[in-house]
């Protein structure tokens, strides 16, 4: 499993990538994330808004908000998943 620095890192490349308009890019490291740390409510977000509006992967997006809203009641979360 990969460290918090390591997370961290992968984290902001697949962030990156995603505002870059490297969608598939970006679907791979997120997906490795989601994968690694299948409880991250943040990975899985971010995994949604790039099968969501990069990569209009609609099926899979519902897949990831769904995932986040079971993985956390956080507020902010459920906003961002709506």
């Amino acid at each position: 499993m990969a460290s918090g620095t390591e997370y961290a890192q992968e984290y902001q490349e697949a962030q990156k990538a995603y505002v870059q308009g490297n969608y598939q890019e970006a679907a791979e490291i997120v997906d490795r994330l989601v994968k690694s740390f299948p409880d991250d409510p943040s990975a899985s977000l971010l995994r949604g808004h790039i099968y969501c509006y990069g990569l209009q992967q609609f099926e899979v997006a519902k897949e990831q908000y769904n995932s986040v809203l079971a993985l956390t009641s956080n507020e902010d979360f459920s906003r961002l998943c709506q």
